[in-house]
């Protein structure tokens, strides 16, 4: 067994390099699409804000496609937080386990300053895990419950108070080394070593962007926020979250007359151009944005406003 540390959280999975079984690929072959590739993976993410706790609540879907070779064994989200942005803590934060809320807290202090507040509070199963893990990185799976090709999960759910961001995810297929490669102590096969083995690993990840918290500037610049939402909006169209050209077309306009109003000092005039934002935002969300569009658009638009002078 092999111990790998999650925050404070301690769990141990099977070793998967056990020689056993007759490898798939043979020593120097090249790479074959007999390994479990992850050629693609669906997350959707939904956002809803509570204006009490001042919490924001992260609802997932994935979906694995048939198309795939692999089933999905853990997700890993960038979660850095930069030395710049504003502190965040976990008060406040509902957690699915008591053991991982008393693990997060107790150990937060030892990365607060690297990375964003997250918890678990809802998971699919009791199988699955959340927690902080190798670079800054939030990882998300069940061991024991990978998502077949073909295969969903519902019912994940992260809570922070850090605003709907885009961040990088990375999507992980469950990979058993003794049916790909050779063992060290095998004597009759050349044993390809571990720089190869890691190699064909990651060639068989998927690697995407997806919604998730991110935190302000501690030095809020409400010009530089309107490039942020300038930029949302075109990662946003190149993720097919906004599905059509004319509408980011004229969400990049709205952010642009909202900066020079901004810039000429109107903040009632940049209001009034929020509050158009908004209602539009609002009727865009029945059809013409995606749950993660929306998220992004609404809730750091929002923001923006909270911070403009009276």
């Amino acid at each position: 067994m092999t111990s790998i540390l999650f925050g404070c959280m301690t769990m141990l999975l099977p070793m998967l390099n056990t020689p056993a079984a007759m490898p798939i690929a043979a020593a120097g072959d090249s790479i074959s699409t007999d390994y479990p590739y992850l050629y693609s993976f669906t997350l959707q993410c939904r956002v809803e804000y509570s204006a009490t706790s001042k919490i924001y609540s992260y609802a997932y879907r994935g979906d694995n496609p048939a198309s795939n070779k692999g089933k999905l064994w853990n997700m890993r989200m960038d979660i850095s937080r930069p030395s710049t942005s504003i502190l965040n803590d976990t008060v406040g934060l509902k957690f699915f386990r008591p053991f991982n809320e008393e693990s997060f807290r107790d150990d937060f202090n030892n990365y607060s300053n690297s990375t964003v507040a997250i918890s678990a509070s809802v998971l699919p199963s009791r199988g699955w895990y959340v927690g902080c893990g190798w670079g800054m990185q939030l990882h998300m799976g069940a061991p024991n419950e990978t998502v077949s090709p073909g295969s969903y999960f519902t019912g994940l759910e992260l809570q922070s108070k850090g605003l709907p961001g885009i961040r990088t995810i990375v999507f992980v297929p469950y990979f058993e080394d003794r049916l790909y490669f050779y063992s060290m102590d095998d004597t009759v096969h050349q044993w390809q070593g571990f720089e190869y083995q890691d190699s064909i690993k990651d060639m068989v990840n998927f690697r995407s962007r997806t919604v998730g918290p991110i935190l302000p500037p501690a030095q809020f610049e409400p010009l530089r926020w309107c490039d942020t939402l300038r930029n949302f909006s075109q990662q946003s169209r190149e993720m097919l979250w906004i599905p059509a050209d004319g509408t980011l077309n004229k969400y990049l306009s709205h952010f642009t007359h909202l900066r020079t109003r901004i810039q000429s000092n109107d903040i009632r005039g940049a209001r009034d151009t929020i509050a158009q934002i908004l209602t539009e935002l609002n009727r865009d969300s029945s059809g013409a944005l995606t749950s993660e569009a929306y998220a992004l658009l609404r809730y750091n638009t929002e923001y923006l406003l909270s911070q403009l002078p009276p």
